[in-house]
């Protein structure tokens, strides 16, 4: 049973560690979590926590140290840091405050005191906003307090871990990947004709690329195929209309291409865990 210092830890093979997230008879608990710009005093000193840390920078960079290994995360890049890896991290000199998610959060058999942890001292990842989403969903559970927040909270802990693995597991980390200018033209592009129901194609045409090479770049990027981020970056344009607009759900299917309600409320709820009436309502 590895510990640094007074930090006490259970190490799990990564199927374990998943079924523990699911396991009700272990605890989930978050100390710290969302979104915001970090104070550009901001700094981290050489320390071992309990809990598993979550970075994701959505904008400018850090830069640190975990166990051994020299960190620099940029807009996109993920890490997940194990209880008890020793990590410091800061702003690079001269660099502005970076936007980022963060969170931390413990998992331990219920009554005990000791953390349950993957094997691996942390999980680094470039350009990996296939997990701002799962990461995203994640944090809004953390903070509220709905019907069935426990199944939900670990639910969505299930689905970062789980596309967190896959991606850690199926790409090398300097592989080939879109860059930032390219993943912002798409998101700009599927954001401006989400009624037209962009097609792969039309994304590979965006950035001038073979088709067949922007497929490789696109999965190694975002972690899943084209087409189904395509569905996704449309059910979170009508999830921001649901929000800030008063119109109907049927009438925000429709702006987007739907002509099959039940169909848009199915894809919905697959990706929010909601339906769109319910995700109105709680948001």
């Amino acid at each position: 049973m590895p510990s640094v210092g007074h930090i006490k830890t259970r190490v799990l093979d990564p199927a374990a560690f998943l079924a523990a997230l699911a396991a009700p008879r272990h605890s989930l608990e978050f100390s710290t979590h969302g979104y915001s710009t970090i104070p550009k005093e901001w700094i981290v000193m050489t320390r071992a926590i309990q809990e598993h840390l979550i970075y994701m920078v959505d904008e400018h960079a850090l830069e640190g140290r975990v166990a051994n290994r020299r960190l620099r995360l940029e807009a996109g890049d993920f890490v997940w840091i194990s209880p008890g890896v020793l990590h410091e991290f800061g702003i690079p000199r001269g660099a502005p405050p970076p936007r980022m998610y963060h969170m931390k959060m413990t998992i331990r058999p219920r009554g005990g005191r000791i953390s349950l942890r993957l094997k691996r001292d942390c999980i680094y990842l470039k350009q990996s906003e296939a997990l701002q989403q799962p990461l995203k969903e994640l944090i809004e559970e953390a903070r509220g307090d709905l019907p069935y927040a426990d199944a939900r909270r670990r639910a969505a802990a299930a689905m970062l871990a789980t596309r967190m693995l896959r991606l850690a597991g199926a790409r090398p980390a300097d592989g080939p990947a879109l860059d930032l200018r390219q993943r912002r033209l798409l998101a700009e592009y599927v954001e401006a004709r989400a009624a037209q129901r962009p097609a792969p194609s039309d994304l590979a045409e965006v950035l001038r690329l073979n088709p067949d090479y922007f497929a490789r770049l696109f999965k190694r990027t975002y972690g899943i195929a084209p087409r189904e981020w395509l569905v996704r970056e449309r059910l979170h344009v009508a999830a921001r209309r649901l929000q800030s607009s008063a119109l109907s759900i049927g009438e925000v299917a429709y702006a987007l291409g739907y002509r099959d309600l039940y169909l848009f409320s199915r894809q919905f709820k697959q990706v929010f865990g909601r339906s769109p009436r319910a995700f109105r309502r709680e948001t």
